[in-house]
């Protein structure tokens, strides 16, 4: 191991790194996100293809608006743990630069 390996934990002792990390973490969840929200779109698209009635229609369209709502929940929530956890507030001494 040379000189400049470091490890996750010394990297996110310091705050503006945990800071960053925090943003990365969350824009990852964004990206998940919007895969999942695509492929709940593309499942209810298919669905659609096949109705034969008005009311097989309000099943696959009320169905498609509580899986986009469950996911959307879902992710939310993960994403509100994880700015509450990363936030600066939580941070002991939040320093303005990245080099420590």
């Amino acid at each position: 191991m040379g000189a400049m390996s470091l490890e996750k934990s010394t990297l996110l002792k310091s705050p503006s790194w945990a800071f960053l990390h925090t943003i990365l973490m969350g824009n990852a969840t964004l990206v998940e996100l919007a895969f999942i929200d695509a492929g709940i779109a593309l499942n209810c698209a298919w669905k659609l293809s096949s109705v034969r009635s008005t009311m097989e229609f309000s099943d696959v369209v009320t169905n498609h608006t509580r899986e986009q709502f469950d996911a959307l929940s879902e992710k939310v929530a993960k994403l509100s743990a994880l700015v509450q956890n990363g936030s600066p507030e939580n941070s002991e001494n939040m320093k303005l630069s990245l080099w420590d």
